[in-house]
């Protein structure tokens, strides 16, 4: 699921036109590929402070680092030795994503905690509540203070409710019958519309407000779950020939995430056919992000081969 949906966050940021229609399909509403990953990372957050359960919040945010640090720290030299990030750029710090990831991260004990002892839909009410409020107030404060504190900010408030209703129903057990109810499918039907339309109006007319532009994120955590549905209903179907290739991409997705704006932009530069850069760029990004992700595979081992 998570290779699908890398691919999908890659075709969102370049299709060097060759797609026609459906890349530009692609352009205005793939970016909810980064929401399906959030809602993900809420999911499998849950079981990872369950068991974490009884050990001290130090070996859980440990382990997140080790997940994290080493391939960032890896790319990020390499893009701020060739100038293609700053320093922020070292740690990964330079893309929303890695800061928005971050934060949620170093919150989700809290959200844990919350989510475990509360009624689930006054859970939900405040978090959305939160996010409306902090959206409301923080895009005008922070509007002439840079792209780096708005989107460390305020985009991770329109985001907080995806990474939480992984959260809440990974607790609950949330079956795919409960969800396919149908008063729950008629909502999410209009929501998916209200969205369809939003999404559209911001990028093709620009005729919404930063206001207008965020607040819809809070609305799409209520359809993700059902995005996930279809993408895990579409692999059991598949044979496993062609599921396995996602696989792989899906577990270097991080490094993927990495690599693949930096060498888009690099591509893009180069004087050559669109469809053979559109070639160039991916098979360079899947070709970096394997070595990186082999790198630091042998480098964990190394490491713990050599405390044993």
């Amino acid at each position: 699921m998570m290779g699908v949906v890398m691919l999908v966050i890659m075709l969102f940021h370049a299709s060097f036109g060759v797609l026609g229609k459906l890349g530009l399909l692609f352009s205005i509403y793939g970016h909810w590929g980064v929401d399906i990953f959030l809602f993900l990372s809420g999911f499998g957050l849950y079981y990872a402070l369950r068991k974490n359960e009884g050990n001290t919040l130090t070996h859980f945010y440990g382990r997140r680092v080790v997940r994290i640090l080493p391939a960032a720290i890896l790319v990020g030299t390499v893009l701020y030795s060739v100038n293609y990030a700053g320093v922020l750029g070292i740690l990964g710090m330079n893309l929303w994503y890695m800061r928005t990831l971050v934060v949620l991260y170093v919150c989700s004990p809290l959200i844990y905690l919350l989510c475990t002892k509360n009624n689930p839909l006054l859970f939900l009410l405040w978090i959305v509540m939160i996010a409306v409020c902090g959206v409301l107030i923080s895009v005008p404060v922070l509007k002439d203070t840079g792209f780096l504190y708005q989107s460390s900010i305020s985009w991770t408030l329109a985001r907080l409710p995806v990474f939480c209703l992984g959260m809440l129903m990974a607790h609950h057990a949330v079956s795919i019958r409960r969800m396919l109810r149908p008063t729950l499918l008629l909502f999410c039907a209009t929501v998916l519309i209200l969205l369809l339309v939003l999404h559209y109006q911001r990028h093709i007319l620009s005729s919404l407000s930063s206001y207008l532009h965020l607040l819809p994120y809070i609305l799409l955590a209520g359809i993700v779950p059902y995005f996930c549905i279809v993408l895990g209903g579409l692999y059991r179907m598949l044979p496993r020939c062609i599921c396995r290739p996602f696989e792989y991409v899906g577990r270097m997705s991080l490094e993927l995430y990495l690599v693949h704006e930096a060498v888009f932009r690099y591509v893009g530069t180069l004087i050559m056919p669109s469809y053979a850069k559109f070639l160039l760029a991916y098979t360079i990004s899947l070709v970096a992000a394997f070595c990186v992700h082999i790198s630091i595979n042998w480098l964990s081992g190394k490491i713990f081969h050599h405390r044993r």
